[in-house]
């Protein structure tokens, strides 16, 4: 599909836009659309307006035999809205299916610093992944903010984790639409047990309902 509303994003594919938002989500110095309130908020405001345009009740699933059989041979899932009653997508055949996503997995698990990974799906709704990497024992806390600087949840806090890996999921059943920031704060510790390194780092991710 390819959005024509208008605008900077006007002509790019449903793909490349979510593949912008990701950009700007993360920070990203290729997102050359710019890092003002005003630029986040046009990308935010079309891939919104994408996501509400199938947005409504789902039929019943219905179980569809194979052709030529009277065996049940699968289920189907009416679709909300079709492409042709949405006046700024057009489709296009001619763009590849987007495969599954896949979270990225670094071949060496134990990084030498600490690694917050982006969140996946993002955006989302309503739930998401979020996933770090520890180079040693720490104690980590792990909290979700608004834009408001406010916090919305806590994942860990104050837990002792191992190294490697971790993973925590996120579900935002309660939450409106918007943009949030989750910041991992991870205390290592010396052999003796005083206090070693503090790390920290903070990401950005989308919530559209």
């Amino acid at each position: 599909m390819t959005y024509i509303g208008g605008g900077p994003f006007n002509g790019k594919s449903v793909l490349a836009l979510s593949l912008l938002a990701d950009k700007a989500l993360a920070c990203d110095s290729n997102y050359h659309f710019g890092s003002s309130p005003d630029s986040l908020l046009k990308i935010y405001n079309v891939i919104r307006s994408i996501d509400s345009a199938f947005s409504g009740p789902f039929d019943t699933l219905t179980f569809v035999a194979p052709q030529g059989t009277k065996t049940s041979g699968g289920t189907s899932l009416p679709g909300t809205r079709s492409i042709s009653d949405v006046p700024f997508l057009l489709h296009t055949a001619e763009i590849p299916p987007v495969v599954n996503f896949q979270p990225f997995r670094d071949p060496d698990p134990i990084p030498v610093n600490l690694q917050l990974r982006q969140n996946y799906p993002n955006p989302f709704n309503p739930t998401t992944v979020i996933e770090f990497s520890l180079p040693e024992d720490a104690i980590v806390t792990l909290k979700i903010y608004n834009v408001l600087g406010q916090e919305i949840a806590t994942l860990f806090d104050r837990e002792q984790l191992d190294l490697g890996i971790q993973t925590a999921e996120v579900s935002a059943n309660n939450l409106p639409s918007g943009i949030y920031f989750y910041r991992v704060i991870a205390e290592t510790q010396t052999d003796d047990g005083t206090a070693g390194r503090t790390l920290t780092m903070v990401k950005k991710m989308m919530l559209l309902k």
